[in-house]
């Protein structure tokens, strides 16, 4: 190699090996930390079916039940319940409903409750507190031993006629929704307490038998800025299941996920066509006993 060839390879050397130490054509800026995402949840619940609207709600941490502790009411075979055997289980506080921090009763009717189950049940399991409506609570005071389970029934919890309060009972955070009855008519209901709170990271929403279709009744309750990931819903009748119903739902509500319960045994065929046509992702209980898990990443946006 010639002299002068040597020096102009030597030059285009040292102008590459500063072109590589300089970064020119690279990414010069700070590396970025890779994003991360927020943690999936964790939390999930276990919905025990047991009877007509009846639930019990198990996160692993807390355990509740809503118009869980009755036996079908006084028409017999109009609708479902949890069988003799498992009644004498709960009446005794025994396993699978050990332990319920709150149970909770929606109206004063015989097939959402039933006074010697709930009686018996505070009896056995004294940690246990009831939230109830007053009628409700009037007819719990007429149980034989009731001296010995008062200060287990909550009676500072009253909302006003279409008004909320929030109670927090045995740890658990409870908002309680004073609504009217779907049957205007029944004189025996008194107001229909409809209830919302968290567990397992999701947010539930039992209404009862609320009115879902009178505009006085739901307005005062601003639902769909509560971001429910759990609605129950009554669906009685077929009738009760409706676009209408649905429309009204869907803007007042939109719950992540209905769960429709309380369907007559006799029209039940009917129903569940009617749900399957109106809300066709709703889960539909009809076997007391049966266990549903929801999980709560499966409701992360």
């Amino acid at each position: 190699m010639f002299h002068g060839e040597a020096v102009s390879w030597l030059k285009q050397l040292l102008f590459i090996t500063t072109i590589i130490i300089s970064g020119c054509g690279t990414d010069s800026s700070s590396p970025q930390e890779p994003e991360n995402d927020p943690p999936e949840p964790e939390g999930f619940v276990d919905v025990t079916f047991l009877g007509n609207h009846g639930v019990m709600l198990d996160d692993g941490e807390n355990k509740v039940m809503i118009d869980g502790m009755h036996n079908g009411g006084d028409s017999v075979g109009l609708w479902s319940a949890i069988s003799p055997a498992q009644c004498v289980l709960l009446q005794a506080a025994d396993a699978p409903f050990d332990n319920i921090d709150v149970t909770m009763v929606t109206h004063n009717l015989s097939d959402h409750y039933n006074v010697g189950i709930i009686g018996h049940y505070l009896f056995n399991s004294p940690e246990t507190q009831m939230l109830a409506p007053s009628g409700v609570r009037d007819s719990i005071a007429t149980f034989g031993d009731y001296a010995s389970i008062s200060d287990q029934v909550v009676m500072t919890v009253n909302p006003a006629v279409n008004g909320r309060s929030q109670a927090t009972i045995n740890g658990l955070s409870i908002d309680v929704l004073n609504m009217q009855h779907f049957n205007e008519n029944c004189t025996d209901c008194g107001r229909n307490y409809a209830y919302m709170l968290t567990l397992g990271e999701l947010k539930i929403l039992h209404l009862g038998d609320a009115d879902m279709l009178d505009s006085d009744n739901i307005n005062n309750f601003d639902l769909a800025a509560e971001d429910i990931d759990i609605l129950f819903l009554a669906t009685p009748y077929p009738e009760f299941v409706t676009a209408a119903q649905r429309d009204v739902l869907n803007s007042w509500i939109n719950p992540g996920q209905i769960v429709a319960m309380h369907l007559n045994i006799a029209q039940q065929s009917d129903i569940i066509s009617n749900i399957s046509n109106v809300y066709p992702e709703a889960t539909i209980l009809t076997t007391p006993m049966s266990v549903i898990r929801f999980e709560a990443k499966d409701f992360v946006n």
